[in-house]
């Protein structure tokens, strides 16, 4: 049955999911999750976006035009939708400044929280989406959720303080923060300002017998299909505990390699591969993939 079909004064126990970035990677991916039609009338959903023309318009969504950094905005949607569940997909890997990346991948987060805050809503759980990024070079593998954050990137950087944000709301206010605190995705539509992404672009546009360049392919990540991914977030928003983190992870290492060789597969082309020093990154990790058996004892 349609998760629309019920309307919320008519059924007293529909509860309102709320997502924002519905019109970014892993919004789209999601609405394609929820429009599965896996659901029991018992939800209704709203996608909160700042361009909604590239969106995935499937129909599982009501739409509400708006830019998150804006607080009266976010306070005005939180209000008027009142959800129970609340998922933030807002993010971003590069910005002109740091600045700039902070007011988004720390500042939206914040706001939302405030506009919970302030609207008295009684949320159930808000899920807010960490990186891997965090953990940095970790002293060991797999990394599990209570290791060193040691991030040797800026973006790395502001997901940390977002997760001391998470851990500050729930300890001072009782805010139902949860962290998704996720590694390695991989999907269509995948940013190419990721590694696998700009395989996937150069794919595209390379013709059969053409050179695809890449960096240091031979380190280790740990890597989960984007479908997998929304169905960990749906289950972490319906039973992640709240001020806990969890890692969305594989819990298997790959080489960059291995993937690259994989999608040349799919791909149908001969392409071949080609080093390229500007692609080799400075600070680059030899290793890193997740310890997932928090999220599986969850899951259970």
């Amino acid at each position: 049955m349609d998760p629309q079909s019920h309307r919320v004064g008519l059924d007293p126990v529909v509860r309102n999911v709320a997502v924002f970035g519905i019109a970014g990677f892993c919004g789209k991916h999601f609405e394609r999750f929820v429009a599965t039609g896996a659901f029991s009338s018992h939800y209704r959903f709203f996608g909160f976006g700042r361009t909604l023309t590239t969106a995935e318009h499937s129909g599982a969504f009501t739409y509400r035009e708006g830019d998150a950094c804006d607080e009266a905005a976010v306070r005005d949607f939180v209000s008027e939708v009142k959800p129970a569940y609340i998922l933030n997909l807002i993010g971003v890997f590069r910005a002109k400044t740091y600045s700039e990346l902070l007011s988004i991948n720390v500042g939206v987060s914040q706001t939302i929280c405030e506009a919970v805050l302030r609207s008295r809503v009684p949320v159930k759980n808000i899920v807010l989406v960490g990186s891997a990024a965090e953990y940095g070079r970790p002293a060991r593998n797999p990394v599990s959720e209570d290791a060193e954050l040691r991030p040797v990137t800026h973006y790395g950087l502001s997901k940390v303080y977002q997760t001391l944000l998470a851990s500050y709301y729930f300890r001072n206010y009782r805010l139902p923060v949860v962290v998704a605190r996720t590694f390695n995705i991989v999907g269509e539509g995948l940013s190419s300002d990721l590694s696998v992404g700009n395989f996937m672009r150069q794919l595209r546009e390379l013709s059969d017998g053409g050179v695809m360049k890449v960096g240091n392919i031979c380190t280790r990540r740990d890597f989960l299909d984007v479908r997998e991914v929304s169905r960990r977030y749906w289950h972490l928003l319906m039973s992640g505990a709240a001020g806990e983190i969890y890692n969305v992870c594989s819990g298997s290492p790959k080489t960059i390699r291995f993937v690259v060789e994989a999608l040349i597969r799919e791909s149908g082309k001969r392409i071949s591969v080609e080093a390229d020093p500007a692609l080799f990154k400075e600070k680059d990790i030899e290793s890193i993939y997740g310890d997932n058996s928090k999220y599986q004892r969850l899951a259970q």
